[in-house]
């Protein structure tokens, strides 16, 4: 009646163990699920021999079935997992597409407006005031700096390619910096900062 025991699924290759045990060839590591004796269903981990003398199998097992749980709630997490990495490389590989569209998209105004503004600055040179031209060069810093940011935005977008390197990162150069832009951007404002020199990070 061992079969009765067995699940439906388990059943075929159960019957072919015992038939090999029969032969004379002893179970080492063979698995099944069975339903015990309150309805639930549970892994089994079996070892058995066939003594023709007795005509009988021995066998022992061991119940696996917490394992093999576990094994499957991995197997659901790598699942998981490896969907979300095809999600993320899809989206990373938009975001690299929006990434490079835009950048060339702002060049074309971006040239347009740093020509606009040095061809001013020639033409009407004379009759300028230093205010003006102090005006006209802002304008052109800022247009160059909106270069350097597009291109950063392009590097940006191949780093989802790129191997990460590990590097010393200035903290307080990059704080001095951002410090000085803003002075530079609003010099109507008096504000006092401290910076501690040296900070950096990894």
């Amino acid at each position: 009646r061992l079969l009765e025991r067995i699940h439906p699924d388990s059943r075929p290759v159960t019957a072919a163990e015992i038939s090999n045990l029969m032969k004379g060839c002893a179970s080492e590591h063979f698995e099944n699920r069975i339903v015990d004796a309150e309805g639930r269903l549970r892994w089994l981990w079996w070892k058995g021999i066939y003594l023709p003398e007795e005509q009988l199998i021995y066998a022992a097992a061991r119940d696996i079935t917490v394992q093999k749980e576990n094994e499957a709630e991995i197997r659901k997490l790598n699942e998981s997992l490896t969907e979300r990495a095809t999600l993320m490389n899809a989206a990373n590989h938009e975001l690299e597409a929006f990434s490079y569209s835009v950048s060339h998209d702002l060049r074309a105004p971006l040239r347009g407006i740093s020509g606009f503004a040095q061809a001013l600055e020639e033409h009407a040179s004379t009759s300028l005031d230093a205010t003006s031209k102090g005006y006209l060069a802002r304008v052109r810093r800022a247009a160059e700096r909106m270069g350097w940011l597009i291109d950063d935005l392009l590097k940006l977008s191949r780093l989802t390619r790129a191997e990460m390197h590990l590097g010393p990162v200035d903290i307080s150069a990059i704080a001095e910096s951002v410090l000085a832009s803003l002075a530079q951007r609003e010099p109507d404002r008096t504000v006092s900062w401290q910076v501690s020199p040296g900070i950096q990070v990894q």
